[in-house]
């Protein structure tokens, strides 16, 4: 009873007190529902730690390393339909620490090890699709940001067990909305865009320490979307700002990124360069190698500034 308490109440805390805050309590979760022989809330609990961990900014080498504990366990116990929602969190930390990984095909489809994700397995498929969408747009993938996007409004599905991830795919679904209206001027997507980030305006107002630099980033996003630069330079500076203060590392990194491209768009190359080098680095800290090493090549091929990348 206990692991099913700390599982269901731990979600919740994260709307209020500081996210790093829940990496215990899931520990202590699992620890008890395993002393209690309830090998369900165990995997439950497993399975929330190391999504917490990844979204929260730990770093991804310790992170990879827990889910592959987490996979193991849930293998030896065959709680597999918690091990399919644990899955795709391996795809995607490899993506961002391995240069010779492949992003999803949005073609092919991906199959992990011999489990197919289909609409027979709503919730595996669901968080397969987002982390899909997530690596798309973090590796500037627009067609394939795009196509996961839309099947992720399509097929949304409301339960508890995803309440500690819920405002990572709003976050990561606004951000693609805005980026979609941009390169598509379909007004639908600026008020979905919108729509997300009230929600995340609602959050910030109970948890400043978590959600502030998700919400001005998303302002930011707003803003550059319909084409009002002065705020959105300040809004992209907040996002950067509170991402430091509050030491999530990986949002620090993609305010910094999401900055430079704005930078870019708008003429002020010189200044983007400062951004992506703050990102770039912030990007390595995180442990996400691999998308270092693509800021990198994307200043090579885009800047005329390629002189000065070895600064970087």
């Amino acid at each position: 009873v206990l692991g099913e308490v700390i599982v269901v109440a731990t979600q919740t805390i994260i709307y209020r007190e500081p996210m790093q805050s829940a990496h215990e309590l899931y520990t202590e979760g699992h620890i008890a529902a395993l002393e209690a022989g309830d090998i369900r809330n165990a995997s439950l609990n497993y399975a929330l730690l190391v999504i917490h961990l990844l979204w929260s900014g730990a770093n991804l080498n310790v992170v990879k390393n827990k889910i592959a504990e987490a996979v193991r366990f849930m293998e030896q116990h065959s709680t597999l339909s918690i091990l399919a929602c644990v899955k795709p969190l391996l795809q995607t930390v490899d993506n961002l620490i391995k240069s010779n990984e492949s992003p999803p095909s949005h073609e092919t489809g991906v199959v992990l090890d011999g489990l197919a994700f289909d609409e027979k397995h709503p919730l595996a498929s669901n968080t397969l699709n987002f982390h899909n969408l997530y690596i798309s747009y973090v590796n500037r993938d627009f067609g394939a940001t795009k196509y996961y996007t839309e099947k992720q409004f399509k097929h949304e599905i409301q339960t508890w067990i995803l309440l500690d991830a819920h405002w990572i795919r709003t976050f990561i679904c606004s951000l693609a909305s805005f980026w979609i209206y941009r390169r598509t001027y379909d007004d639908q997507w600026l008020e979905k865009g919108n729509e997300l980030k009230a929600k995340m305006k609602i959050w910030t107002e109970s948890s400043e320490w978590n959600f502030v630099q998700l919400f001005h980033l998303l302002e930011a996003e707003g803003y550059f979307s319909k084409k009002q630069h002065d705020e959105a330079k300040i809004s992209y500076d907040k996002a950067i700002h509170f991402s430091k203060k509050h030491k999530f590392i990986h949002h620090q990194a993609i305010s910094c990124e999401l900055a430079g491209l704005f930078s870019l768009e708008i003429g002020q190359e010189s200044q983007s360069l400062g951004y992506f080098t703050q990102a770039r680095k912030c990007y390595e800290e995180w442990g996400a190698i691999s998308k270092s090493k693509s800021i990198v090549e994307f200043i090579q091929s885009t800047c005329s500034l390629r002189s000065q990348v070895t600064r970087c």
